[in-house]
């Protein structure tokens, strides 16, 4: 379970909508819940996605992870702590991808298989054919398109085993049928680890079944 208590970044002071079903207010996402948060642009779509991953901490209000790990409070995790966390309990596509550009799209993915040895080759690899971009595992990514970069980043976020997959915008480069395939890679992930996910997007629902229908 993620439980956000009276939550406020900084950037966003002043600035939040009186109805927001996120900030200023307590909210709890349960495990396994497929959660869906639209928002226009500016409101902080990539600022939750942080905040819960650990990249931001200039909020005020409570951020706590309630794992099969151990319970967590945001404002309190180690290091090490935040390791475990990010192996184990929470995945993320990055609205900006964060691929090594000058590695391969096989050395992208086998730093971060190796960290938990979740998956064999054959299996990143089948992922990848899935959804087309196998072709390219000796390439360097940045050296890729955006859209099939992405396609590799999302490839990525399913290396490991995780308690929540959080997605910003995760296919805006990507065509119709891409955006199906990937869909149902992520559900089928997501429901092998009886897994949530968090989507946040500008109003695109895409190819996925939600739970829950949120606004910030």
């Amino acid at each position: 379970m993620l439980i956000l208590s009276q939550v406020l970044p900084a950037p966003l002071q002043g600035q939040v909508r009186a109805d927001s079903q996120i900030w200023q207010c307590e909210q709890k996402f349960e495990r396994g819940g497929r959660y869906f948060i639209s928002a226009a642009s500016g409101k902080g779509k990539t600022t939750l996605q942080h905040i819960l991953y650990g990249l931001r901490r200039d909020f005020s209000g409570g951020v706590e992870i309630r794992s099969n790990e151990e319970n967590f409070q945001a404002a309190a995790i180690s290091a090490d702590q935040w390791a475990i966390i990010r192996t184990k309990v929470l995945s993320v596509i990055f609205q900006d991808l964060r691929l090594f550009a000058e590695l391969s799209v096989g050395e992208n993915l086998l730093i971060k298989n190796q960290l938990t040895d979740f998956k064999t080759e054959n299996e990143i690899k089948a992922m990848l054919a899935f959804l087309e971009v196998d072709s390219f595992w000796d390439k360097k990514a940045g050296l890729l398109s955006y859209g099939q970069r992405q396609r590799v980043a999302i490839v990525r976020a399913l290396l490991q085993p995780f308690e929540w997959l959080l997605m910003d915008e995760p296919f805006a480069h990507l065509d119709t049928e891409n955006i199906r395939k990937a869909c149902s890679l992520i559900a089928d992930a997501c429901k092998a680890q009886k897994a949530g996910f968090m989507l946040a997007s500008l109003g695109d629902r895409y190819f996925l079944e939600y739970d829950f229908e949120l606004h910030l």
